[in-house]
């Protein structure tokens, strides 16, 4: 954040003096074109990585049969592999729940130095247990087992979080959370959602109006289809977009 602060205020003075420059040689739709590429390219860039990234979901310990053998006590949940993939482009904030069967230090080896756990809550209790099968092309899974533990505790965001512009990324888990933790960042949080038909054949309605507020959702052909209620996915999709979401 500082890095990128010190940036924006390079790039308003690289431009200032650019404009300055080429109008003192008397071409001033060349200092206009100049100045304005020095902003259009160095500015968002910094504006960008100075407003914080949240990601808040589910941190679970995961045992997965798959075609290669069956793996325990692997940890998993979507907080942890949006984590895991934001942190190779800019550092990130992880808002969960876990329980004292998980140590730091296994979360801490997965994620790397750019992912900050000072939003991560240790709760007396077990961590979230799920146990899946997978297809031999990996393609499809089936639910097992399902052990909610402390994961259904609500997410607590951290002070501080959400005081002013924020970016958030809502890992799939129950839509009455991901509005949880939204209204908890304020009035300044843009996000973004996962989700999944378990979520969606749960709490329809209130995905629905979640979706309707994100910037952007992920979700696969079949899942798109189960929560626009059509058998294409191309109709499907338009259908959540003239319902007003996402934006």
């Amino acid at each position: 954040d500082k890095a990128a602060a010190f940036l924006f205020y390079f790039a308003a003075v690289a431009g200032v003096l650019t404009f300055a420059v080429w109008s003192l040689l008397g071409n001033v739709d060349e200092a206009v074109v100049r100045t304005v590429t020095v902003l259009v390219i160095a500015c968002p860039h910094a504006l960008g990585l100075a407003i914080p990234l949240v990601i808040a979901g589910t941190i679970s310990v995961d045992t997965l049969h798959l075609p290669t053998g069956v793996y325990s006590s692997v940890p998993g949940g979507s907080a942890l592999f949006a984590a895991a993939g934001a942190a190779f482009i800019r550092p990130c904030t992880v808002v969960g729940t876990i329980g004292d069967d998980l140590p730091r230090q296994a979360l801490a080896s997965v994620l790397g130095r750019n992912v900050d756990l000072g939003g991560l809550r240790w709760v007396s209790g077990k961590t979230f247990r799920w146990t899946a099968q997978y297809s031999a092309d990996l393609a499809t899974r089936e639910t097992l087992a399902r052990e909610q533990g402390v994961g259904a505790t609500p997410l607590e965001v951290v002070e501080g979080l959400g005081d002013g512009p924020t970016w958030a990324f809502l890992g799939s888990m129950d839509p009455r959370a991901q509005r949880d933790v939204v209204e908890k960042l304020g009035s300044g949080v843009r996000f973004g959602l996962d989700t999944m038909g378990h979520w969606i054949r749960e709490h329809p309605a209130e995905l629905l109006a979640l979706v309707k507020d994100a910037e952007t959702v992920l979700v696969s052909e079949d899942e798109v289809q189960l929560l626009a209620q059509r058998d294409d996915s191309r109709t499907a999709a338009l259908c959540l977009l003239e319902r007003g979401g996402p934006r």
